[in-house]
């Protein structure tokens, strides 16, 4: 309710079920959701009003991540069927469908340059799809020992992917072949990354009060003492 104007908005109106993911559109005043009840929707930043929606009418369609192309009009979606989808949104379609993984679909991120996307999953999986040839899967990865909360994080200039929770109490850095570079053992598991300036990057672990801070600087790594954020 907007009490000056006595008017009503509805936030997530058609969702009838638990909402996973969000992403915000990099161009456009707009925002994603994805959820359990087998849709994607695309939201109005503003209003909040519905936009678009796609449905997804199998078993297993709960969908726990959404991410937006870099520079098109395009959202790629993570499902529990193991399966990656990409919907145009401007003409409401299924671009491409590739089912990679055996588990669900928990991380996905597109290189900075879009010429990449990667998706982790609860299987131990790592997938890249090369976007510019119809989102072909070019490379992949299966961790030893998988764990539950796979995150992703891609570095400023494409050159160094970091997945966190994809194996149990590490930290994997690959290039951006999936080449692994370095696998950093940790006192817990990661629920999430990020690159700031320079290249560094932050780790955040499950049930701390702590993070872990990496330089990333031509191809070399170096590993920073934890400290509380």
């Amino acid at each position: 309710l907007d009490v000056p104007t006595q008017k009503h908005v509805t936030l997530v109106r058609s969702h009838t079920d638990i909402v996973y993911g969000l992403a915000v559109d990099p161009h456009n005043e707009e925002y994603a959701t994805a959820s359990c009840d087998g849709t994607v929707r695309i939201w109005a930043m503003g209003s909040h009003e519905q936009l678009v929606e796609f449905e997804v009418q199998q078993q297993a369609n709960c969908s726990r991540v959404v991410a937006y192309h870099p520079t098109e009009y395009a959202v790629a979606c993570g499902f529990d069927d193991g399966a990656v989808r990409v919907f145009d949104i401007a003409s409401t379609s299924l671009l491409e469908e590739y089912r990679q993984h055996r588990g669900p679909v928990a991380a996905l991120a597109y290189a900075h340059a879009a010429h990449r996307l990667y998706s982790a999953s609860h299987d131990g999986g790592l997938c890249a799809y090369d976007v510019l040839h119809s989102y072909q899967p070019c490379r992949s990865f299966t961790a030893a020992t998988p764990a539950d909360s796979p995150c992703i994080a891609i570095a400023p200039d494409d050159n160094v992917i970091a997945v966190g929770g994809l194996q149990s109490k590490a930290l994997l850095l690959f290039d951006a072949s999936l080449t692994l570079l370095r696998e950093l053992p940790l006192p817990t598991e990661l629920h999430a990354l990020a690159f700031g300036p320079s290249q560094v990057l932050h780790a955040c672990p499950r049930h701390q009060n702590k993070q872990y801070l990496l330089q990333c600087h031509q191809n070399a790594i170096f590993f920073k003492p934890s400290s509380s954020m």
